[in-house]
């Protein structure tokens, strides 16, 4: 009897000491952003673990010890995301990560070539405009 009770009983059967973070991503307009490194951030340890979100925006990260993390997405042309999350022993956390358009920077240069030279010594008037042509510029 004693050999059948101690091959039943297992005192961590059954038992997880870990949780489950998931959630979806999508812009401020609410559709999905696929293809989104979410990045999970130890605050004890520094650890990282990262996954990719799916076609559909979603992302799951499983066996996730208990504790405190920083979560954070970025994504092309989006600003970076960040939330402090708290995982339990067995706990499903849904955080869903809206991501925020920034605003696009581009420098343009433009350089002039060819075209008339500007005579900057003198004040020789070289051609008149009439009002007809004027009128015409607008």
């Amino acid at each position: 009897m004693a050999i059948t009770l101690l091959t039943c009983w297992h005192p961590g059967l059954g038992q997880t000491d870990t949780g489950t973070i998931s959630g979806t991503v999508t812009d401020s307009s609410g559709a999905v952003v696929p293809n989104t490194v979410v990045a999970l951030t130890s605050i004890s340890t520094n650890a990282v673990r990262t996954v990719t979100s799916n076609d559909s925006g979603t992302y799951i990260l499983q066996a996730v010890s208990a504790g405190l993390y920083d979560l954070s997405a970025q994504g092309a042309g989006f600003a970076p995301f960040r939330r402090r999350v708290e995982v339990t022993v067995g706990g499903r956390v849904t955080t869903n990560i809206q991501l925020v358009v920034t605003a696009n920077e581009q420098t343009i240069t433009v350089v002039g070539e060819g075209g008339a030279a500007v005579n900057v010594q003198t004040q020789e008037v070289s051609q008149v405009i009439s009002s007809q042509q004027v009128a015409q510029l607008e």
